[in-house]
């Protein structure tokens, strides 16, 4: 068995929970966004420049919070979710680009971002490493921690 397979079969696991939770995230997000988020979307969304990644992009519950000026390319995993987040972005005035994609596999130019946002989970190291290659040089990424993350939200220049 090689490296790739544990990473593809989490990988898949993970969409299928999330593309089998899609319709009812938001709902169930909630709760930790009061909790433990407080403004903390609009804060980070507020900072955005230019062109912007944002990693695991869900339902696009961050839209709202990104300046109109901010051309944003969203990845999720999950189509279920990002299907949720088109319809979220139909009434926003900043332009949106939706993929399926995985952080661990980037089908980016490198340097082609000035910023990239990504909530971070346990299993985030390939995936910080290789999205750190398509931020421009001088570029920031900013990663906040999921509900149960037990590493602290980080910011890295």
């Amino acid at each position: 068995m090689t490296r790739e397979a544990p990473a593809a079969r989490e990988t898949e696991r993970v969409r299928a929970f999330f593309d089998r939770s899609a319709a009812s995230y938001d709902g169930w997000m909630r709760p930790f966004d009061r909790l433990l988020l407080d403004d903390g979307r609009k804060r980070l969304c507020s900072r955005a420049r230019g062109r912007t990644l944002e990693v695991a992009f869900g339902t696009g519950l961050n839209l709202p919070y990104y300046p109109p000026e901010v051309q944003l390319t969203g990845i999720d995993v999950s189509p279920a979710m990002l299907e949720v987040a088109r319809t979220r972005s139909g009434a926003l005035a900043c332009a949106v680009e939706l993929r399926v994609a995985d952080a661990q596999a980037l089908d980016f130019p490198d340097a082609c971002f000035e910023l990239r946002q990504q909530r971070r989970s346990e299993s985030d190291a390939v995936g910080l490493s290789i999205a750190r290659s398509v931020l421009e040089l001088g570029g920031s990424g900013i990663m906040t921690s999921r509900p149960g993350c037990r590493r602290s939200a980080s910011e890295c220049r």
